[in-house]
């Protein structure tokens, strides 16, 4: 269904993996994809992606092995709902995920959660918001997709977080009221499998699952070419 894989990792952010641009768009490239996002975390998180860093990739060639680069970020959310996503930064990078990481966030339960990440939707800190479907965050989930709607940002489906056996636990209820506040409201959501390296990169089955499931609409997946992805990005609207 998907061309364009909106979510990846390299060995830039730091953890999980040692594989590099080249390994993932291999790998992108023989599964099919068109595009793949590569989104390093930012320097909040340890051994995360720095501004300079960045900056590199930027400059990196942006097609690699026959796939479309595009050059995004994972950015963190601390309290207030500001990032480590610098503005300067922010306006050259293709896109910015911002998302809940325990390393930079601590849970302030439903209300405060869900103020946090409205604000920073307000305020125009992000293009996507990040694996919101997540238990260890709980959030007014309406209220978040109503914002996204009436801000222009795009919802995450993150593979990861609804993958059988996931380390961010058993999000799939959470996935799916989300989708059904999604479908109300028209929202459009993004689709990424938060693959660290090349080893789930373009592999949704469970999101696909989801979508079908639900019958949830197309025309609100911006994953399906890579030109009505960034056409859905709001800094392009």
């Amino acid at each position: 269904m998907f061309t364009i894989d909106a979510h990846v990792h390299t060995a830039a952010s730091g953890h999980h993996t040692t594989d590099r641009v080249i390994d993932v768009a291999k790998k992108a490239f023989e599964r099919g994809l068109t595009a793949v996002g590569i989104c390093e975390h930012a320097s909040g998180m340890l051994n995360g992606c720095t501004e300079s860093g960045f900056r590199s990739l930027l400059l990196s060639p942006r097609t690699r092995a026959g796939v479309k680069i595009l050059i995004g970020a994972e950015a963190n959310v601390f309290k207030n709902g500001e990032t480590d996503i610098s503005p300067e930064l922010y306006k050259k990078l293709d896109y910015v995920v911002a998302s809940l990481h325990k390393e930079c966030y601590k849970n302030a339960g439903i209300t405060e959660n869900t103020k946090t990440l409205i604000h920073l939707m307000e305020r125009g800190g992000c293009d996507i918001l990040g694996h919101p479907a997540d238990i260890a965050y709980p959030l007014d989930l309406r209220a978040v997709v109503k914002s996204a709607k009436e801000t222009g940002v795009l919802i995450e489906i993150n593979e990861a977080s609804i993958r059988e056996g996931g380390y961010r636990g058993d999000n799939r209820a959470l996935t799916a009221e989300l989708l059904l506040w999604c479908k109300r409201y028209n929202a459009p959501v993004s689709v990424g499998s938060d693959s660290h390296g090349r080893e789930f990169v373009g592999v949704t089955p469970t999101a696909e699952a989801f979508f079908s499931v639900m019958n949830f609409p197309k025309r609100l997946i911006a994953n399906r070419s890579v030109d009505e992805f960034l056409a859905s990005l709001r800094r392009n609207r």
